[in-house]
């Protein structure tokens, strides 16, 4: 439903373990969703041998998945007195977002965060970020990890991934022809992605250091 966040805990690909994820996860009514799908990361563990930080991360009403290193999460969590779910750097983001003041929507949101990407977060990020407030809206950023689009006009979905082999499409022309190939975001690129009806609106914005 427009606004909520679910969520699923299992960290199996919904391709191979169907019957171990969420019916309810997406439904007829899903607007935008992200996942995150990586090895069982050795240094995230606790003590007890539980995994204590699988993206995407959430705070409060923000929502990230994040593919790179933040190298001064600490310095920011201090900063802006954020309290992120875990001591992982991606959980400090949707934590420092929450802390930004921004309730509403709009160019002044997007132009913060702009901002928060390009002159204050040092390290490498492949970035989708939701705020449950927006539910038409994903905010895809990217310095110079690889960052992906794919576009199916038959079902009205716009995909993104961190590799264009996720998509696993067809090598052939026809294919390329009707749906076209994954596009690559270009570097230092933040997307505001606006959807309605499966039709998409994406602007741009420039994260290269000012």
């Amino acid at each position: 439903n427009a606004g909520r966040f679910r969520q699923t805990g299992s960290t199996n690909l919904l391709s191979k373990a169907p019957n171990n994820f969420s019916p309810n996860l997406v439904t007829a009514t899903t607007t935008a969703g992200i996942f995150n799908c990586r090895a069982e990361p050795i240094t995230e563990r606790s003590g007890n041998g539980h995994v204590i930080g699988i993206q995407p991360f959430t705070h409060n009403k923000w929502s990230v998945t994040h593919n790179g290193i933040i190298s001064n999460d600490k310095e920011l969590v201090a900063e802006y007195q954020a309290e992120p779910s875990c001591s992982i750097d991606s959980a400090a983001i949707p934590a420092i977002l929450d802390c930004l003041g921004m309730s509403k929507s709009g160019s002044d949101r997007l132009a913060r965060i702009q901002f928060f990407l390009r002159e204050e977060v040092i390290g490498s990020f492949a970035l989708a970020i939701l705020h449950a407030d927006s539910p038409n809206e994903v905010i895809l950023a990217t310095n110079y990890q690889p960052l992906y689009l794919f576009n199916d006009p038959k079902f009205g979905v716009l995909y993104f991934a961190s590799s264009d082999t996720y998509f696993d499409t067809p090598q052939r022309l026809d294919w390329q022809l009707m749906y076209g190939a994954p596009l690559k975001v270009p570097p230092y690129t933040m997307l505001h992605i606006t959807a309605a009806f499966g039709h998409f609106r994406i602007d741009p914005y420039d994260l290269h250091h000012k």
